[in-house]
């Protein structure tokens, strides 16, 4: 995989691990298409751009979990070149996305809107591993170990 350091403890995903992918080109149109042209914001009432985005439009991905058909969903977040973070959640049935599928999208200004309003903490621990909080800390079998996850905003 392809990936870039952004913090102590942290690693990102770059895009181009799933350009090529078609249930991955698949579960990011539901961010433009089924949206009718804008997302929801994670915080509900909140002042930003909801405009829609494309896969060329990611600036990078925090974590991500690959979905099956009829089973469970393809769920993505990360940062948006335009400085927005978001969270996807899409899913079709056995046929594939052609018969019945959907999906949501959410936007927020900045990533612990996106993590503690726009995923829940069953997503975030699938796309992050178990042991991932959102609170910043790493659950881990001994209390002397505990890392902290850093959460600085960067460009």
């Amino acid at each position: 995989m392809d990936y870039k350091e952004i913090g102590a403890y942290e690693k990102v995903i770059s895009v181009d691990e799933i350009r090529e992918d078609y249930d991955w080109q698949e579960a990011l149109s539901y961010a433009s298409w089924n949206s009718g042209g804008e997302l929801e914001p994670a915080i509900p009432g909140d002042n930003i751009d909801c405009s829609t985005f494309a896969m060329d439009d990611i600036l990078f991905i925090m974590g991500m979990d690959e979905g099956e058909n009829d089973a469970s969903d393809w769920i993505v977040y990360g940062k948006l070149k335009d400085g927005r973070w978001f969270f996807l959640s899409a899913w079709c049935d056995y046929t594939g996305w052609d018969c019945q599928a959907g999906g949501r999208a959410v936007v927020a200004k900045d990533r612990v809107a996106i993590e503690t309003f726009g995923i829940s903490e069953e997503e975030l621990k699938k796309m992050r591993g178990p042991s991932y909080s959102r609170y910043g800390v790493e659950k881990v079998e001994s209390e002397d170990k505990v890392n902290r996850f850093d959460l600085m905003e960067f460009d």
